[in-house]
């Protein structure tokens, strides 16, 4: 699965561009809208499908926009690392 790969691929030789882009998803996601997905993450396993669908274009415009594209990353599609990377986000 591509997923799984990509995210190897970036644990492995794009590590400081992952952390930056992580903070740039932190520092940059409206304070109420963080509280409200880190409720929904607490309460609903299948959390990221209403952030793919509602949102999530924007999140991974916004990314590429800033320097944190497929190409960058030397990764195949965002959408196989956005879950982790917001999670992750979510944690700042």
């Amino acid at each position: 699965m591509n997923r799984h790969k990509d995210l190897r691929r970036i644990r492995r030789n794009r590590r400081k561009l992952w952390k930056s882009a992580v903070k740039f998803l932190a520092n940059n996601w409206p304070a109420e809208k963080k509280q409200k997905l880190k409720r929904v993450i607490a309460r609903d396993p299948a959390w990221y499908i209403h952030i793919h669908l509602d949102g999530g274009v924007r999140v991974r415009n916004a990314l590429r926009e800033n320097g944190f594209g497929e190409s960058e990353f030397g990764i195949t599609n965002l959408d196989n690392v956005l879950e982790h990377m917001l999670l992750e986000a979510m944690s700042y």
